[in-house]
């Protein structure tokens, strides 16, 4: 079995593999991969709202989209009751 080789750039990576089979480096078996769900939507929110939230959510120990959502769950509860 060959040792995989380091290369200097993406270009010249991709000419050797133009030139090459991975097969000439080894045995490879068929694995399975689980990829995430690509997102539904997506929201734009000014640079300061999000610099207060990512830093919210981390102090909290959540992720931003997770915080994003309670906090949205939450403000459309207090309309609702408002209504």
């Amino acid at each position: 079995m060959k040792p995989l080789l380091k290369f200097k750039s993406l270009e010249e990576e991709a000419d050797f593999w133009d030139t090459h089979s991975p097969d000439d480096f080894g045995e490879w078996k068929e694995i399975e991969l689980e990829v995430a769900k690509p997102l539904k939507h997506t929201v734009v929110v000014d640079r300061k709202v999000f610099r207060r939230i990512s830093e919210e959510a981390k102090q909290r120990g959540l992720g931003v989209v997770a915080l994003v959502n309670s906090l949205l769950k939450k403000g459309l509860e207090t309309e609702n009751l408002k209504r």
